[in-house]
């Protein structure tokens, strides 16, 4: 795959581990797709923290937010220090509404990780749209731009009706490894 030098900086390293292990994971993936090159962007939608029940688990027993983001983002077992992100990102929704946990019988505990999960995002520069749609609260890709969404249902909106580029892509790399895993909150199967 052709790199551009600020591309071979980063998969060497010289912007620190995280960009180096983003890029090792893309230039595998690119590799394994058969691309050319990578293209630019600024748009990214998708989820950083621990979203559904094995995360949350695994963020608790692991040391938190960079070991997810690490292990599900990056594809490491190396927990490495998340950076502010470079590119414009936002936050999908969450698994439930902020505002009304309570009469959602959502706990305690569970809110207040919540809230963590998105302290973390904030400050690493994620915009918390907090939406499966974001095309509907500003974030509006213009025709030809390449994403890079993770909400599937968003991605053919944008690829059909606004004529914006994206794959749907995606993160949960071991929930088949982890299967029947249950929520140690709300005691679910993941």
């Amino acid at each position: 795959m052709k790199l551009t030098d600020d591309e071979k900086a980063m998969l060497d390293g010289k912007e620190g581990p995280a960009k180096q292990k983003a890029m090792d994971l893309l230039v595998r993936y690119g590799n394994a797709l058969g691309a050319e090159r990578l293209v630019d962007t600024n748009n990214v939608c998708g989820t950083v923290v621990a979203t559904n029940p094995f995360m949350r688990e695994f963020a608790a027993k692991a040391g938190g937010f960079d070991a997810v983001f690490s292990e599900f983002n990056l594809d490491s077992s190396e927990v490495v220090e998340i950076p502010m992100v470079k590119a414009h990102t936002c936050q999908l929704i969450q698994s439930f509404d902020q505002d009304l946990w309570e009469i959602q019988g959502i706990s305690r505990d569970r809110y207040e990780l919540s809230q963590k999960n998105e302290a973390f995002s904030a400050g690493i520069g994620v915009q918390l749209m907090s939406t499966c749609t974001p095309y509907q609260v500003g974030n509006v890709p213009v025709k030809g731009e390449h994403c890079a969404w993770m909400e599937s249902s968003a991605v053919v909106y944008i690829n059909s009706v606004l004529g914006a580029r994206s794959n749907v892509e995606g993160r949960e790399k071991h929930r088949s490894r982890h299967a029947n895993r249950k929520d140690p909150v709300l005691g679910l199967s993941s």
